[in-house]
């Protein structure tokens, strides 16, 4: 029990903490848009990019900025930039995925836990029965009772960690398209130097 308890309180921190990341980068990410869509020039994105570095967009071009402007390994080719603006974004992703499995791991054990614990619980009833050659109430009651609520321990912990690796994992997808996307225009706009 003690096992699905520490599960259980990390599930909710990292589901705390993955919470505010994806609210933080979704304004972020937001507001840096309006102003790439806006027209604003190359140095005018660059400057806010390099504020708000939390959004997986903002990442992209800072990177990508300092790759086309700064002469950081592009050759010059556009297959050569799509390539390091893939490991960029692939980076970036990876960040978001941080201790998601975590909770994967948590929603398929702990159901288990909790079974091991409803089997033990079960056993314990049964050696009771065979302590007092009784089977009456009081004697199987606090095993079968002790089996339940580990199974229901179990479920507690595993419940909401399926939940959030569900939820978080389709905001991780979200954030990948977003991206891709991004990266698209983005790239439309550093080769053309449109903004420049």
């Amino acid at each position: 029990m003690l096992v699905l308890l520490v599960f259980s309180v990390i599930s909710w921190a990292i589901m705390g903490q993955k919470y505010f990341d994806f609210k933080r980068t979704r304004e972020e990410s937001a507001a840096f848009m309006k102003l790439f869509h806006s027209g604003a020039d190359v140095a005018e994105l660059y400057r806010q990019a390099k504020t708000m570095k939390g959004a997986p967009v903002c990442g992209l071009f800072f990177a990508s900025y300092d790759l086309m402007y700064r002469g950081r390994g592009w050759s010059g080719s556009r297959e050569d930039l799509w390539k390091a603006v893939g490991g960029v974004a692939g980076d970036l992703l990876g960040q978001f995925e941080k201790n998601l499995s975590f909770l994967a791991t948590v929603g398929n054990v702990s159901p288990f836990v909790g079974l091991f614990g409803t089997v033990w619980g079960i056993m314990d009833s049964f050696r009771s029965i065979g302590l007092q050659r009784s089977a009456n109430l009081a004697v199987v009651a606090p095993g079968i009772a002790e089996a339940l609520i580990a199974t229901a321990a179990g479920l507690v912990a595993a419940i909401p960690a399926v939940i959030a690796y569900n939820y978080f994992l389709g905001r991780v997808e979200g954030t990948r398209r977003e991206l891709e996307r991004f990266a698209g225009e983005m790239m439309g706009m550093l080769q053309s130097g449109s903004r420049a």
